[in-house]
């Protein structure tokens, strides 16, 4: 299982972001280095807000803290990249049960 998800994750055309229960980004796949302009060493162990604006940092920070928590599924955030430009995102979060 742990394989499936890594080659969807891989090759898949939308942002993914691996997050701990803290929201502290574990991994991220190309798509999001490629768009964005990390490298995933510069977000490792970074809060998942870090990829948000400073307008709506406080707004991410909740969202991220309610879906973590179950409370909602889905949102339209902002993200920024490396160079300041700012990319819209639908947001949404799943659990993986693998993930303690």
């Amino acid at each position: 299982m742990d394989k499936l998800i890594e080659i969807l994750t891989e090759n898949s055309s939308d942002y993914v972001v691996l997050l701990d229960s803290d929201g502290k980004i574990l991994g991220v796949n190309p798509k999001v280095t490629e768009s964005l302009g990390y490298e995933e060493s510069d977000l490792l162990g970074k809060p998942v807000a870090f990829l948000y604006p400073e307008s709506v940092f406080p707004r991410a920070e909740e969202v991220v803290r309610e879906m973590l928590v179950g409370s909602e599924r889905r949102c339209e955030l902002l993200m920024i990249n490396n160079r300041g430009k700012i990319h819209y995102v639908e947001t949404r979060i799943h659990s993986y049960p693998g993930n303690k």
